[in-house]
């Protein structure tokens, strides 16, 4: 919790309106407090659903922003859905997983929870930067691999698949965004 007035953001034991809730990994208990919180349940599942495609909502006093972000791990490349829930009281942010930036986002001494709109456009900046950095990192994966075509094998052409699949899953999550 951060107002303007505050030199810095603090945890606080109960929830107060203008805080920012971030769960990734929930738990129940987790997922009754968002509840209690006014989050609609059917939006906390579609957060939780790895093949979530991207779109805003409005319903019960929220406006729900479901987002993909890159993730990469033990080499492979996928999306992950991210709830950015505005309501008018709190900014929640809900995820399947641990996201890192979100935790910078908070951090930042220039983050404000009562600032829900500007927040929001943090969340989505950040998630536009990740999708950069790994395109930018594909395509150096792609370029390195090309130089040696004539000696092309088949791990070789497996990882083209595999960055391949990374590829079509950003875009996926992109057009259904701007769609």
């Amino acid at each position: 919790y951060r107002t303007i007035k505050d030199k810095r953001t603090r945890l606080i034991k109960a929830f107060k309106p203008g805080g920012w809730v971030s769960v990734s990994e929930p738990k129940e208990e987790d997922i009754r407090l968002l509840e209690e919180l006014g989050v609609d349940p059917s939006f906390i599942e579609d957060a939780l659903d790895p093949d979530e495609l991207p779109r805003i909502e409005k319903a019960k006093g929220f406006i729900y922003v479901i987002l993909n972000t890159p993730c990469r791990e033990k080499g492979k490349i996928f999306n992950i859905p991210l709830l950015v829930g505005v309501g008018r009281d709190a900014f929640v942010v809900l995820s399947r997983r641990k996201i890192d930036f979100i935790e910078t986002i908070i951090k930042d001494p220039r983050t404000y929870t009562t600032q829900k709109a500007k927040n929001l456009l943090k969340v989505c900046l950040k998630i536009t930067n990740s999708y950069t950095r790994e395109i930018r990192r594909i395509n150096k994966e792609i370029n390195a691999k090309k130089v040696s075509l004539s000696k092309l094998k088949n791990q070789d052409i497996a990882a083209f698949v595999e960055l391949e699949e990374g590829l079509n899953e950003f875009i996926t999550a992109i057009v259904a965004l701007i769609g």
